[in-house]
């Protein structure tokens, strides 16, 4: 009997299950438009534009000002808004075809999904869900005011989308790709795929400098004694993980200017008249990669 080496029976193995993700395909989702302006209706924010195009979003409470930040994103960016949805839920393949489904096995077997059903009432504060509720009726609102403005199956939007969002995109940050990659070292091809998926969906080619950096300088090392923050984050223009700028303002506290992702209902680089941050990605050690022997008389 012809014998295959682990590798080649593997590949085997992971191929049939990119091929049962890719034609998989649940009916879209009912989006109920009325349903979404009625939502809608338990917010009241208003959006000020500067002459950069930069939103000024001010409410009354945390969650209207969130719910202003999604329309204002959605308005400047919807398309991206589709791939991270899409990304997010592991269907890019329904879209884009069999290429994207190595990507889509890839969130799906993270179990980001999973997870987030299970923990996302005990996990997350009342206030913390009231803002991602905002937001995305917010998002939802977008989509409902013009018929065909958002594509088939995008919405409506939930809440458990947008924190998905970030439990499926962080591993990447610190190199997931990487360890799996290991899998394939007899099978170079196939592991160029997985680069060339990751920077085809963070629009980020080969040549991109990567790597971030956060500077601050105490007044005590200033000429002038002045606080200094600098943000210098590597991202791409455009996509999913570009920064898009915003400032929010609420009666409840909410008062910055800074960067987010599309997804995300909170600043992340910013600053406040009191106090600015900023951080980098690094590379901990949270991924563990290895190969299983068997024994080829069982």
């Amino acid at each position: 009997m012809r014998k295959f080496s682990p590798w080649i029976a593997g590949l085997v193995v992971i191929a049939a299950m990119i091929a049962t993700v890719w034609l998989w395909t649940p009916p879209p989702a009912k989006f109920d438009a009325e349903e979404a302006i009625a939502a809608a209706g338990r917010y009241d924010a208003r959006i000020v534009r500067d002459s950069f195009g930069v939103p000024h979003i001010y409410g009354v409470r945390d969650a209207d000002v969130a719910f202003g930040l999604g329309y204002a994103h959605a308005e400047d960016d919807w398309a991206t808004f589709e791939d991270v949805v899409l990304f997010t839920r592991g269907a890019l393949a329904q879209r884009d075809g069999k290429d994207a489904a190595i990507m889509d096995y890839l969130v799906v077997a993270l179990g980001a999904g999973q997870a987030i059903d299970e923990k996302y009432e005990k996990d997350l504060s009342q206030e913390t869900r009231d803002l991602i509720d905002g937001y995305v009726a917010g998002l939802n609102l977008y989509c409902a005011e013009v018929d065909g403005r958002c594509s088939p199956g995008i919405a409506p939007i939930t809440p458990k989308d947008t924190v998905a969002g970030f439990a499926a995109r962080t591993p990447f940050f610190y190199g997931l790709e990487d360890n799996i990659k290991a899998l394939f070292a007899e099978a170079p091809e196939e592991a160029a795929k997985i680069d060339t998926i990751k920077e085809s969906y963070l629009r980020v080619g080969e040549e991109a400098e990567l790597g971030s950096n956060a500077m601050a300088v105490a007044p005590s090392r200033s000429a002038d004694g002045a606080t200094r923050l600098m943000v210098n984050s590597h991202q791409p223009f455009t996509g999913p993980v570009a920064w898009y700028e915003a400032r929010v303002h609420s009666e409840e506290g909410w008062n910055m200017i800074g960067g987010v992702f599309p997804g995300s209902p909170v600043i992340l680089h910013g600053a406040s008249p009191e106090i600015g941050w900023a951080f980098t990605v690094n590379k901990p050690d949270l991924v563990d990669v290895y190969a299983l022997e068997t024994d080829r008389k069982r």
